[in-house]
């Protein structure tokens, strides 16, 4: 019998998994029975190819589950603030979960959805949809296996220009707070979170686990109307190892995340536009554990998928997840955000802010890490 599926949020980052869904459903492998939209009308497009693939469209999660369906999987790809009480609504109605990153606001959630989820035997999935890719797997298992020694230091990355429409995009954006609990919204908690996730999972000392993370320094800044930050140098210890995160917001140009891990014997590399790169000692890439990096969503979909009748499936787990949560409420306690100057950015196309100088001296201090 096929898996019943629903959907909570169309809007937004909710078209991944209406196009993954609808996949599944075209492939006969499950029945994608209904979604739940609270704004149907904002998303016409989106709601027209649900219907036509037969799916019932309702207004919110407490019509969905007034539908007398039993649903093996609700996905969850809402706001950060949804996630903890659309999640344990969904475990209370027996449904095996799948909620979007970062699994939650504060470590308070997180404790409240693992515990709801283990008074059930259902699962709750993390969509970090990296996690999911073969490549990284098979770094983590090499990694584990010690043929690279200990890892010794890891840096990582990004630059992602972002402007007014992304802060405009809904009523989170940016904030500590959202209507009704803590957020944390930020480059570290949202679009880099993926890269974060990534550093403590591959740096967790056994195949399910990831490093617990312990803030050291940090330098966060905002030229934005905002109330986190939208710049950040982190500096962060993942068990035992040193790691430097650079991530913004504010600046003219893409650079894609890029991450790299020092061991004792080789480094592993990866970037985001390109692949994972093994090399040994002696700086020489080692083409047998060099991956590409490909299709990492429906990597992501059919881990999950599957995992609803094979338990032995690998999924990133709340309590994987609840590493990078620990590591951004210590950001919060412990760090200051510093509000730049006007004389320190300017504004370029799309309310895009730029801080003077800054690509040029994160690319020169990245190497030099």
């Amino acid at each position: 019998m096929k898996a019943k599926v629903a959907l909570v949020g169309v809007g937004g980052y909710g078209y991944n998994y209406v196009e993954n869904l609808c996949r599944l459903a075209e492939e006969n492998r499950i029945d994608f029975v209904a979604a739940a939209e609270f704004a149907p009308e904002k998303w016409q497009e989106r709601i027209e190819t649900l219907q036509k693939h037969n799916v019932r469209i309702v207004k919110d999660a407490d019509e969905l589950y007034s539908l007398g369906v039993d649903f093996d999987l609700v996905c969850l790809p809402v706001g950060i603030e949804s996630h903890e009480p659309l999640t344990i609504q969904a475990l209370e109605h027996n449904c095996n979960v799948m909620v979007e990153k970062p699994l939650a606001g504060s470590l308070a959630a997180v404790e409240n959805m693992i515990s709801a989820r283990n008074k059930t035997d259902r699962f709750i999935a993390v969509g970090y949809q990296h996690f999911y890719e073969p490549a990284l797997q098979k770094v983590k298992e090499l990694l584990l296996s010690g043929k690279l020694g200990k890892i010794t230091k890891v840096k990582l990355m990004g630059r992602w220009p972002r402007g007014d429409a992304y802060y405009d995009r809904n009523y989170w954006a940016g904030k500590i707070f959202g209507r009704h609990s803590q957020i944390l919204d930020s480059p570290y908690c949202n679009a880099f979170a993926h890269y974060i996730n990534i550093v403590l999972y591959l740096a967790g000392k056994s195949r399910d686990e990831a490093a617990t993370p312990q803030l050291t320094a940090a330098e966060l800044s905002r030229s934005r109307d905002i109330e986190n930050f939208d710049t950040g140098i982190v500096r962060f210890a993942a068990g035992d190892i040193p790691v430097t995160a650079m991530f913004t917001h504010c600046c003219a140009e893409a650079s894609s995340p890029q991450i790299l891990f020092t061991c004792e014997n080789g480094s592993v590399y990866y970037n985001e536009s390109g692949s994972w790169q093994v090399a040994g000692a002696d700086g020489n890439v080692l083409p047998e554990f060099t991956v590409t990096c490909a299709a990492a969503h429906r990597n992501m979909f059919e881990a999950v998928i599957k995992c609803l009748t094979d338990r032995s499936q690998r999924i990133c787990t709340p309590e994987i997840a609840a590493k990078h949560v620990m590591l951004m409420e210590e950001l919060y306690k412990k760090a200051e955000v510093k509000t730049l100057a006007p004389e320190q950015y300017t504004i370029g196309e799309k309310g895009v802010r730029l801080n003077k100088g800054l690509a040029e001296a994160w690319d020169v201090m990245f190497a030099a890490l």
